[in-house]
């Protein structure tokens, strides 16, 4: 590899459905057709490095590809919004590029199966199906819905010892409790991340084909629609509830004012869900199984993804090195971070492991 680019690929398997990764023999010529299959799963992020140098990178499944040269950025950013493109328009992407340098790049590209030639190219697999999908949950073992209310109740079945109430969060984290519980709409608010699984149930609920740019891009994992649909309903009740909590966090907490750090936003994220859940599970009228009010509901299932995204960067040193949780945080390098480390697809932690 030339110091302008270097191609990482990753021992792990890509999030993108498959293609077949083919050594090109071919020389390639300035008027081939090249193609870049399912481009929209490419990741586009800069970074600085040790040096305080800019860097560009591009995650595409279980490769990285990273420009070190400014000159080169134009390029890496045009080609992941190429589907396919002639060799020579590569010429264009960018200032006084040289054919012998983009020819260089793009065999390289190639090379590492990255990079097609149109007229052999041929996937390994079938392609996704696009718009409705069967659901890919298991048949659900549970037909009733529980509450932890029934804590006696729920452990004995589960573990053949019951446990009192007082004694839940001693086994169940308090970002768990409200998983099994039902909200308005007829929906678990843990959805299909139910805790224990045991005690999730079969909701009717739309699956559907991601058709948004990025590491859920055509994911043979689809999308829960029905949970989406809901969130989008009430998002302006949802942002008055996290405003208010977000006020009382910052009254005690008045540090964060200054700038959010990790550990704060785990710690507010835990916070926001603990309100659903103290309504459920108070003493004193708790709300009945079924009755909570599908804003609340919508809001612990968006702030749990925050707080499962800012727990693995302080505590699991997957992909990348942990953070202390006094590191400085924002919402874009939350966002970028979930997006390399292929946290917005279900069941995996990451899908990428530290570089050598």
């Amino acid at each position: 590899m030339n110091d302008s680019m270097e191609l990482t690929n990753e021992d792990m398997p890509s999030s993108c459905p498959r293609h077949k990764l083919q050594k090109q023999s071919r020389q390639l010529d300035a008027d081939d057709e090249l193609v870049f299959p399912l481009h929209k799963c490419a990741i586009v992020q800069y970074s600085t490095d040790a040096a305080g140098e800019r860097e560009l990178h591009l995650y595409y499944g279980d490769k990285e590809i990273s420009f070190d040269e400014a000159e080169l950025f134009e390029f890496g950013e045009s080609l992941s919004k190429q589907a396919c493109f002639i060799a020579k328009t590569a010429l264009g992407w960018g200032s006084y590029y040289q054919w012998p340098r983009i020819h260089a790049l793009l065999e390289q590209l190639i090379e590492e199966g990255i990079l097609h030639y149109a007229d052999t190219y041929q996937a390994d697999t079938a392609p996704v199906q696009e718009g409705s999908r069967p659901s890919p949950l298991p048949p659900a073992l549970n037909t009733k819905a529980r509450s932890w209310q029934e804590c006696a109740a729920i452990t004995s079945e589960l573990t053949g010892r019951s446990l009192a109430l007082g004694y839940l969060e001693l086994v169940i984290p308090i970002f768990r409790i409200a998983h099994i519980a039902m909200d308005a709409e007829g929906r678990q608010v843990g959805e299909a991340n139910v805790f224990p699984k045991s005690l999730r149930l079969d909701v009717a609920t739309e699956w559907r084909t991601c058709p948004y740019p990025g590491s859920r891009f055509q994911d043979e994992r689809p999308m829960n629609i029905t949970a989406l649909k809901s969130m989008r309903n009430y998002w302006p009740q949802m942002m008055v509830a996290l405003l208010q909590i977000r006020k009382a966090y910052l009254q005690r907490f008045p540090e964060q004012q200054n700038g959010w750090t990790v550990g704060g936003l785990e710690a507010l994220s835990t916070l926001v869900l603990a309100v659903p859940t103290y309504q459920l599970m108070r003493t004193q009228d708790p709300i009945e199984n079924g009755q909570l009010h599908p804003a609340l509901a919508s809001m612990f299932r968006v702030t749990d993804g925050l707080r499962m995204v800012t727990h693995q960067m302080i505590f699991v040193p997957v992909g990348e090195p942990t953070l202390t949780v006094n590191a400085p945080m924002t919402s874009t390098e939350i966002y970028e971070y979930s997006e390399r480390n292929y946290a917005f697809l279900p069941n995996t932690v990451s899908a990428r492991v530290p570089r050598p």
